[in-house]
């Protein structure tokens, strides 16, 4: 996934995504400002996930252990957010897959 700034706005492309158990979820700072990504737990009262800082054309990655939905947002930009859904291998078939387009 990337971090872009777009029209003065900060947006995650792909901002959706559904993949299989054990995918690893990059995200690349394509903008010219630091970002943070917290990836929430799938119990919110849980710390999250991830909580990283990303400086600008670098990149932070996280691999999924457990199916399920999960958001993520920049705490350095509120308004940017995202949902990455994690299929079991149950469910797997038709699952889809984004990588993001520059």
């Amino acid at each position: 996934m990337s971090i872009k700034d777009t029209n003065n706005k900060t947006n995650f492309v792909p901002d959706k995504v559904t993949l299989t158990l054990g995918s690893k979820v990059v995200w690349i700072n394509k903008d010219n400002s630091d970002h943070t990504i917290t990836l929430e737990s799938k119990s919110k009262s849980d710390y999250p996930l991830l909580n990283s800082l990303i400086l600008p054309n670098g990149m932070v990655d996280h691999k999924f252990q457990s199916a399920g939905t999960y958001s993520y947002s920049d705490l350095d930009s509120p308004k940017s957010k995202g949902i990455i859904t994690i299929l079991d291998n149950v469910e797997k078939q038709g699952a889809i897959s984004e990588t993001p387009k520059d």
